[in-house]
């Protein structure tokens, strides 16, 4: 922490000018603020101001108030209530990414399957992940779940775990033509073509097609099985079941959808890729062109390739960018910054194991008998000093540099294992590290905030993985 009336050795200095005789009182404010320090994420630190606020309130009580600890105890209450508006802000934003604690009951919300329909008809190239249940029984209903951010498979166990159904589906889910619902399926189950109908129309949303395909693309089943619409329905939907069962009105329909899509969708595409965006165009115009003239089946094969190639060259692009922003900028910038924790790690840790040592030579020679158990104490504090921790970080900055997913998993668990065994020796021996760094031997020390720091870096440079 930044502000010095939350530091351990600012309280320790001030217990000392002020001569507080109740160790007990001086140790446990000390520990408080060691644990605030060391503290790596929001909740940790918040129970660490909640300790150091009760300890406050015992100095407060137990020792005769001056005017210099009240200025002391106001100063810290005025830093407490300062950090713990960052660390709640901090906790508060940490709990909205966590997308995996989305509850199964919001999924369930008939409102945010129809939201993610209606994304998915704006955006043709739009790809979500789907989650299938059955019926849990003979008077339950199937159900339908869609997540742009959630895997399949994940979708389908929440699912599961909400509704106590046994069987069920998952995949891929997209709209094509403005009114096909089409389904690449990872996990089948039988009759889900017709049973996925009934969440669908539940949420009000209208379908004309429900295709079934493996995830070469290949169409293994498909339900041409028309909704009938109401007033006020999109105008790229089909306008009537009748009409859904004449060919002609249903490509009209569906050059209708294009045609309110495509331009827009080709507009987007002219900054990243001009030249495709200038084809298309072109097509895109010559598409109308048959449209006008009666060729009505012309203008939805020109249309339909126009929209394939739309969704090619833009999953085109997005690869490229990965593929240029992972090597060269993403897992380099991770690479460095891992290296340069270690580094700062290992420099910190040196230079602690070099005073420790020292302040054992001094204390073998110098001191007095008695103090020999002392000298034993401290050279046993510099064995942890040389554990493992920057060899775990490397591990996980070699996984990385060879983008190794499986790898990196293992890793990057070694490493916050190796952070936390490190956190704890640091806490456990806190007080014992600062009673060294102010020996009257004359040695000089600087062990805890510098290894708190470092350790910090490498908090951050596993967590950016």
């Amino acid at each position: 922490m930044t502000d010095n009336y939350l530091g351990e050795l600012h309280w320790m200095q001030f217990a000392k000018r002020q001569q507080l005789s109740d160790s007990r009182l001086v140790k446990a404010m000390a520990r408080a603020m060691a644990d605030l320090e060391l503290a790596q994420e929001p909740k940790q630190q918040l129970q660490a101001l909640d300790a150091i606020e009760k300890q406050a309130a015992a100095v407060k009580k137990s020792v005769e108030e001056t005017k210099e600890l009240k200025g002391y105890l106001k100063g810290l209450h005025e830093a407490v209530n300062k950090q713990r508006k960052l660390s709640e802000f901090e906790a508060k934003k940490a709990a909205q990414q966590d997308d995996d604690d989305e509850p199964a009951s919001a999924l369930l919300d008939p409102a945010t399957l129809l939201k993610q329909l209606k994304l998915c008809r704006q955006d043709a190239t739009r790809r979500v992940s789907f989650g299938f249940t059955d019926a849990a029984d003979k008077d339950g209903l199937p159900v339908l779940a869609l997540s742009p951010k959630l895997t399949g498979q994940k979708l389908f166990t929440k699912l599961k775990d909400e509704t106590k159904a046994k069987t069920g589906a998952h995949g891929t889910a997209w709209i094509h033509n403005g009114n096909e619902l089409m389904l690449q399926v990872d996990k089948p189950v039988s009759g889900l073509v017709k049973k996925v109908r009934a969440p669908v129309r539940g949420c009000g949303f209208k379908i004309a097609k429900v295709v079934l395909c493996n995830s070469e693309g290949t169409v293994f089943e498909q339900d041409n099985e028309s909704e009938t619409l109401e007033a006020g329905e999109p105008a790229q939907q089909p306008a009537s079941s009748a009409a859904q069962g004449d060919p002609l009105e249903h490509q009209k329909s569906a050059v209708k959808a294009f045609l309110q899509t495509l331009p827009a969708d080709i507009r987007l595409l002219s900054g990243a890729s001009p030249d495709v965006a200038a084809r298309l165009n072109k097509d895109l115009q010559a598409a109308v062109s048959l449209a006008k003239g009666g060729d009505i089946a012309g203008a939805l094969a020109g249309l339909d390739a126009i929209a394939t190639a739309l969704a090619e060259t833009k999953r085109s692009n997005r690869a490229h960018e990965a593929a240029q922003a992972i090597p060269q900028g993403l897992v380099a910038e991770r690479v460095q910054a891992l290296e340069q924790a270690a580094t700062h790690w290992d420099t910190e840790c040196m230079r602690s194991v070099e005073g420790l040592n020292e302040l054992v030579a001094t204390l073998k020679t110098k001191a007095p008998p008695q103090l020999q158990e002392v000298a034993d104490y401290i050279a046993s504090l510099v064995i942890p000093l040389q554990g493992t921790l920057s060899e775990g970080v490397r591990a996980l900055k070699d996984a990385v540099s060879r983008t190794d997913t499986a790898g990196i998993a293992g890793a990057k668990k070694a490493a916050q294992d190796a952070l936390r065994a490190s956190a704890v020796f640091l806490k456990d021996n806190s007080i014992a590290l600062r009673n060294c760094e102010t020996n009257p031997f004359g040695t000089q020390l600087s062990i805890v905030l510098p290894l708190t720091t470092a350790m910090k870096s490498v908090h951050a440079a596993i967590a950016s993985v």
